[in-house]
């Protein structure tokens, strides 16, 4: 995953930039700096079962386990995984 906006601490400087590829070490950074949550690059994005008129929660779960690849064994990163699958879920209405 990749930032979508710079991070920046209680003070207003920047302590990560927009277009940084986010890792294991990263995450554990942020919320060391007490970060609750960034803007990941894509995450608007449509879905392309969302041109359908209905798409399964078994669909959306595979395409989005694909788009988070290998780090979903980081407990951290699966609590990321976990909202946006409740968010497109409650998007698509379901």
């Amino acid at each position: 995953m990749v930032l979508g906006r710079d991070v920046c601490g209680a003070g207003g400087n920047v302590l990560l930039t927009k277009g940084t590829v986010l890792s294991n070490a990263l995450g554990r950074r942020l919320q060391n700096w007490g970060i609750q949550s960034v803007y990941v690059e894509g995450e608007e994005e449509k879905l392309p079962e969302e041109n359908t008129i209905s798409i399964s929660p078994e669909a959306l779960d595979g395409h989005l386990t694909a788009k988070f690849g290998k780090t979903l064994n980081n407990p951290k990163m699966k609590k990321i995984f976990d909202a946006v699958f409740q968010y497109r879920l409650h998007k698509l209405g379901k």
